[in-house]
């Protein structure tokens, strides 16, 4: 068990690993973590990652991670980030063989008052002015091993416009490439 502050905010949580610590990845284990922070954009750099653009995220944010399973061939994993005007759902499997990267698959629940914080949480900055409305949807999302993240939106909307298709996001030496193929039934 834990319970401590990071970056100010409550970090609590436990964690069982049936064969010892040493062998977290190749043992079965059961994760559960949550951490309290004062925004979305504190909780992000909590984790070492910075959110771009100009998100206005500052209401206070709940995380929670429960994770169960044997990491190196696959467990079952559930995220959830929520606040008043933001919240998102992860559900899926995970999967760590040893010198790759984490790999996930599954579903991710999206609800953002404002498209723009959607947006910057996934990395992406948009032009000044921007305004998208609100961003809502399901999509499968999956991290392959070699961190490549592939979003499919499967009933998303942006705004009041409806989106097909799949998109494709690389990093590599501080930038991110994008490729797909998405359409709109509209486009206000």
């Amino acid at each position: 068990s834990f319970d401590g502050l990071l970056d100010g905010g409550k970090f609590d949580g436990r964690a069982e690993f049936d064969g010892g610590f040493e062998n977290w990845r190749s043992e079965p284990s059961r994760v559960y973590a949550s951490l309290d922070a004062p925004s979305l954009k504190g909780l992000f750099s909590s984790l070492g990652r910075e959110i771009s653009g100009e998100a206005e995220l500052p209401q206070p944010v709940q995380a929670s991670l429960i994770a169960s399973g044997t990491l190196q061939s696959g467990s079952m994993a559930e995220i959830e980030v929520g606040s008043q005007d933001f919240g998102l759902r992860f559900q899926g499997h995970s999967h760590w063989a040893a010198k790759s990267n984490l790999a996930l698959e599954g579903t991710l629940e999206v609800k953002a008052s404002r498209s723009r914080d959607g947006l910057a949480i996934a990395g992406l900055t948009v032009p000044s002015g921007f305004d998208g409305g609100a961003m809502q949807g399901t999509a499968g999302l999956e991290r392959d091993d070699k961190g490549s993240w592939i979003l499919t939106a499967q009933n998303f909307s942006l705004g009041t416009s409806k989106l097909s298709g799949r998109v494709t996001m690389t990093s590599a030496g501080g930038t991110t490439a994008i490729d797909g193929d998405l359409s709109a039934d509209h486009v206000s």
